[in-house]
C-alpha cells in the first residue's frame, strides 16, 4: 500500500493529501524520453549525478482538486500550441505565427511553470527564485484565473530549429539574467525557449520585450531560430556532438523523491 503524504497544498494552502507534482508539465518532455520511457536531457551541472528517472521532475507540492486545475490548463496549452504556422527563411530561420488562442487560459499555464519552479526545492530549479513578493503575487493569479495585463509575468516564446532532431531533445536547467532593471528566467524545453519577463512595472516599448508574447487577442508572432545561432546553447549542442550522441542527449536530469 503506497503512504499518503499530508501536507499544506502551496496553491491553495490547504492541508491535504499531497501529489507528487510535475514542475514542467508532461507534455513538454514529450520527446526527451528514450524507448523505456525514461527522460533524457541537459544540466548545467557539468558534474551531475547521471540518473534515469522515469517520470519526469515531480515534487510533493499540490492537493489533487489544486493539481486538477492546472492539469486544465496544460491540457488547453497542448492544442494550443500543436499547429504553428512556419513560414520558411533562409539558413534555418523563420517566422512563426498562432491564433486563436484563450490568452488567460494560456498565459496562466505559463504562468503555472514559472510559479512551480520557483517553490520548488529541486536543485535543477535552483536559479528560479522568485521571491516571496513575486511568487504570492503569482499564485493569487493562477488559483483565482487571473491572467493580468500583458507586461505583467509576460513571457516571451522562440521556437528552435536544427538539422538535427535533437532540437527536441533538449532541456536546460532555467537561468536567470538581468535586462535592464528586469530579472528575467529563461526555459529551454519542448523545441522551445521560454523567457520571461518578473518586474515590479513595465519595460518601456522601445525595449522590445513584449511583441513576442501572446497577445491579449489571442496572437503570437515570433521567430525560429536554428540552435547553431544562441551561445548560451551552442556550448550545450556541442556536448552532444563531441559525445558522438545526437538522437539522446549526454547528460541526464537527475529526480529527487
Amino acid at each position: 500500500m503506497i503512504a499518503e503524504h499530508t501536507g499544506y497544498c502551496r496553491l491553495c494552502g490547504e492541508s491535504k493529501v499531497l501529489r507528487r507534482s510535475h514542475i514542467i508539465p508532461e507534455f513538454l518532455y514529450a520527446k526527451l524520453y528514450d524507448d523505456l520511457h525514461r527522460m533524457l536531457g541537459i544540466s548545467t551541472k557539468p558534474s551531475a549525478k547521471i540518473e534515469l528517472p522515469q517520470k519526469g521532475l515531480r515534487e510533493r507540492l499540490l492537493c489533487d482538486s489544486c493539481e486538477s486545475l492546472l492539469s486544465g490548463y496544460e491540457t488547453y496549452a497542448v492544442d494550443a500550441l500543436s499547429n504553428p504556422t512556419v513560414e520558411g527563411l533562409s539558413g534555418g530561420r523563420g517566422l512563426v505565427s498562432l491564433e486563436g488562442i484563450d490568452y488567460s487560459r494560456y498565459k496562466i499555464f505559463q504562468l503555472s511553470v514559472l510559479w512551480r519552479a520557483s517553490i520548488s526545492s529541486l536543485d535543477f530549479f535552483t536559479k528560479v527564485n522568485l521571491g516571496e513578493k513575486h511568487e504570492k503575487m503569482i499564485r493569487g493569479m493562477i488559483y483565482s484565473g487571473t491572467a493580468g495585463p500583458l507586461w505583467r509575468y509576460g513571457c516571451m516564446v522562440f521556437f528552435l530549429s536544427s538539422e538535427e532532431s535533437v532540437v527536441e531533445q533538449i532541456i536546460m536547467q532555467p537561468e536567470h539574467f538581468k535586462f535592464g532593471k528586469h530579472h528575467m528566467y529563461r526555459f529551454v524545453l519542448g523545441g522551445m525557449v521560454w523567457v520571461y519577463i518578473v518586474s515590479s512595472h513595465r519595460a518601456t516599448s522601445r525595449q522590445g520585450i513584449y511583441s513576442k508574447m501572446i497577445t491579449v487577442s489571442g496572437e503570437l508572432s515570433t521567430l525560429k531560430i536554428p540552435i547553431e545561432d544562441l551561445k548560451f546553447l551552442t556550448g550545450a549542442f556541442q556536448d552532444f556532438i563531441n559525445a558522438g550522441i545526437i538522437e539522446k542527449a549526454s547528460k541526464l536530469i537527475p529526480e529527487t523523491e
